[in-house]
């Protein structure tokens, strides 16, 4: 549900690297159709600092969760963009889900 609710700022980055010509240092929250990010029952904060989105998880989420946060960094293609995500959870689980979902 966390990463789920992260796809409009991905796809806002998209749209602004696709309009600034594959450019990134322009893609920032509240600028060039990049929207802030609204909190969820899981994310308390996702702000977009050149196309790269680091949302924080509030607590009650779990041990090695609650807290930590996912780096998603864009890497702008000839036809797409690509997303790597890291994070700072140490639950095993959540970590390689979050891995995963790259």
């Amino acid at each position: 549900a966390a990463l789920s609710s992260v796809a409009s700022l991905k796809t806002a980055v998209g749209v602004c690297a696709m309009e600034a010509g594959g450019i990134l240092t322009t893609c920032n929250t509240g600028t060039n159709g990049v929207p802030t990010f609204t909190p969820t029952k899981e994310l308390v904060s996702g702000p977009v600092t050149a196309g790269v989105v680091v949302v924080t998880f509030g607590t009650g989420i779990g041990t090695g969760v609650d807290g930590t946060t996912i780096t998603m960094t864009p890497t702008v293609g000839s036809s797409n963009i690509t997303w790597n995500n890291t994070t700072t959870a140490s639950n095993t689980t959540a970590a390689e889900l979050i891995a995963k979902n790259n």
